[in-house]
């Protein structure tokens, strides 16, 4: 028999026995601070109860979908850098074209400032122009005005009637009795209408102041034409007679006033005064023989 050792004896042995060592190694094994964190990592994992043997992290595999990925992301990145350049060129015509409005308005501005000094200037010149033009044609047209006024008074005064009164005849006698007449005469070239005669006859004293008293009817002569002579009668009669001879040295004085109208219906007036101190010796009087337009003033035949 061989003297093999039995395991059950090795077993039981070891009760007693403690296990010996391994020789170790006398060459010491130097390690690299890499190694060493290794190992201090192996030896916690080996440590800790339950614990997995650290596994190599699995190596990256390249997919298509990422492949796809990148190139969407750099499509996008292109495009982005596209649109933005292309905002940026937009922007700066946009830019460039406000600065153009810009400049077009201040332009325009201008011009327009210019064109409303312009027009109130024309406006202004205009309206001195329109003013003097206007004055000319105002004094123009009073000149033109009066110069047909004086024509046409010219004309009417060439026209119109003329009337006067010629000297008197007649003389009062001594039974009271007595006929004064005298021509009216028309010069005119025109017909004198509306004829009217105012008349007084009677004897005055030196001195005494001649006067027409408005007593009685004006006597209608009616209708004169041009250089026509008509004679005026009035037949005089003194109540109870007159003694001429009573008057002796006094002055038998004719005298009163003619009103007519003349074919351009203006109206006028002649007075008339004759004096005598015997029978047909009549005088035009000093005063009194005048001539007027329009109606018959009362003073005019206050003497």
């Amino acid at each position: 028999m061989t003297n093999e050792p039995n395991p059950n004896d090795a077993h039981n042995d070891g009760k007693d026995t403690p296990p010996q060592s391994e020789p170790q190694a006398l060459v010491q094994h130097v390690e690299t601070p890499k190694q060493a964190q290794e190992s201090t990592q192996k030896k916690n994992s080996a440590e800790s109860p339950g614990s997995q043997p650290p596994q190599e992290p699995p190596k990256d595999r390249i997919k298509w979908t990422d492949i796809a990925i990148v190139i969407l992301t750099f499509g996008i990145v292109v495009a982005a850098i596209l649109q933005t350049l292309i905002f940026k060129k937009q922007w700066t015509e946009m830019h460039s074209a406000g600065e153009q409005t810009d400049k077009l308005i201040c332009a325009a501005n201008e011009i327009k400032s210019s064109l409303i000094i312009a027009n109130r200037q024309n406006s202004d010149a205009v309206d001195r122009t329109l003013k003097k033009s206007q004055e000319i044609a105002d004094a123009s047209s009073k000149l033109s005005e009066r110069s047909l006024t004086s024509t046409i008074e010219a004309s009417k005064l060439d026209e119109r009637a003329w009337v006067s009164a010629e000297l008197a005849t007649g003389f009062p006698t001594n039974d009271g009795s007595y006929t004064i007449q005298f021509p009216i005469k028309n010069t005119g070239k025109t017909a004198a209408t509306n004829i009217t005669v105012y008349f007084l006859g009677r004897f005055f004293k030196p001195g005494e102041k001649l006067t027409y008293q408005f007593g009685g009817n004006p006597i209608p002569s009616g209708y004169l034409a041009p250089n026509s002579p008509r004679a005026f009668i009035y037949h005089g009669e003194a109540v109870g007679g007159i003694d001429v001879a009573a008057h002796k040295g006094e002055t038998f004085v004719v005298y009163g006033a003619i009103t007519y109208d003349d074919v351009f219906s203006a109206k006028h007036w002649v007075t008339y005064c004759f004096m005598a101190q015997k029978a047909d010796s009549y005088a035009y009087c000093y005063e009194h023989n005048d001539i007027g337009d329009g109606p018959l003033p009362k003073d005019s035949l206050q003497f």
